[in-house]
């Protein structure tokens, strides 16, 4: 009997001791396949029952962040951030598994509006990474952090060196993640083209990068909307509705399949073309939606530009200035702001001149493509081609 009660406790102790092991294992392999919610419920188990030893309890804590920060949940990941950034700054020499920890730390403090510090340090990152892969994924978050204080020369500096590697083949083969490092890549050079109102070279990168997603297997839906979304945008900011309507009509059969920030960048975009298009019930509806979705400053103040272009085409001088006003106070990127005081100056020359008409976005929105391709630049776009 005494013999039986043994073998049960060795039992349940060796079960005790195994089962954080299996739920490392289990929430890494749905994290790894984009299945986040049935990894986060995973990795909250691994982090409950690893209270026994702080190396096992910190991994799991930083899984948890970057889970929540794939869905775009900061404020969730805020004390899973801080107590693994905590054990990777003691940890003597720093083991491979945490080796993320800087990466993750900086993300929140972009989200926590803390530039300074975030900038700080990636500087000191970069300069303590030795291997390629640290280095690259370094070479990623500090791009994310020029673009975000607005040094979109910098960010572009460093997202060329993953571009290059990413178009090299034999690098994709030696350099582990390279791919989605790449990809991402190409979306953040995108979006530093489009504020910079390079429309042609921001749709090419974001074809790119759709194309090559839609390689994985399985495709990642999210993702590939987000690309096709920023296409749209270009087109429409183009003026080329007819193809921006084609890309819609695309988009619209798996709009269900999105959500949170990837849906509200989608609902945007569309609010963008529909504002562009004049059809300003629409678009103020969508911008309206997108809010709700996703209340990051700088994607509010995108949603909040589309709206006070809607009030100015109406004419409502008064709730456009405060819509304005309100971008500014947000301090987003200096394209918003930018958009915002342009808006602001079409109004004091209307009430300067007595005028009370529409100001219509082609006045002040990539005002340069209203009226036909810019400088006279070759369309390449009417030759028939695989558009989805």
């Amino acid at each position: 009997m005494g013999l039986l009660l043994l073998q049960l406790l060795l039992a349940a102790v060796m079960a005790m001791v195994s089962l954080p092991f299996l739920l490392r294992r289990l929430a890494y392999k749905q994290f790894y396949t984009r299945q986040f919610q049935k990894a986060l419920n995973l990795a909250r188990r691994f982090y409950a029952v690893s209270s026994f030893s702080t190396k096992l309890r910190a991994e799991a804590a930083l899984m948890i962040a970057k889970i929540y920060h794939y869905l775009y949940m900061f404020d969730c990941a805020a004390p899973y951030v801080d107590e693994s950034y905590a054990y990777y700054e003691r940890a003597n020499p720093k083991p491979p598994f945490i080796s993320e920890a800087p990466a993750v730390k900086i993300m929140q403090l972009l989200y926590e509006r803390r530039h300074e510090e975030a900038v700080s340090l990636v500087e000191q990152e970069m300069k303590a990474r030795q291997n390629t892969h640290g280095e690259l994924t370094m070479l990623a978050v500090a791009s994310q952090v020029y673009f975000a204080v607005g040094n979109f020369a910098k960010a572009e500096e460093l997202l060329d060196k993953i571009i290059v590697l990413g178009r090299d083949p034999l690098a994709s083969l030696l350099i582990g993640g390279l791919e989605s490092v790449y990809r991402h890549a190409l979306m953040m050079k995108s979006l530093c083209r489009y504020f910079q109102h390079d429309l042609k070279q921001s749709m090419e990168l974001a074809q790119e990068a759709r194309d090559r997603l839609r390689m994985d297997v399985p495709r990642p839906e999210q993702a590939i909307l987000h690309a096709k979304a920023q296409i749209l945008r270009c087109w429409a900011c183009r003026r080329r509705f007819d193809v921006a309507q084609a890309y819609e009509r695309e988009i619209g059969k798996k709009l269900s399949l999105i959500e949170g920030f990837y849906r509200s960048f989608v609902l945007r975009a569309l609010a963008l073309k529909a504002l562009l298009q004049g059809d300003f019930d629409r678009a103020r509806r969508l911008a309206e939606h997108s809010i709700l979705l996703n209340l990051d400053p700088d994607d509010y103040a995108d949603a909040l530009i589309i709206q006070a272009g809607v009030f100015a085409a109406r004419a409502n001088y008064a709730r456009t200035a405060s819509l304005c006003h309100q971008i500014l106070d947000l301090q987003t990127y200096a394209f918003y702001n930018e958009q915002a005081e342009k808006l602001l100056r079409l109004i004091a020359e209307a009430e300067m001149e007595g005028r009370s008409d529409p100001i219509l976005p082609d006045a002040w929105c990539f005002p340069e493509w209203a009226s036909g391709e810019r400088n006279n630049e070759v369309d390449v776009s009417d030759n028939t081609e695989d558009l989805f």
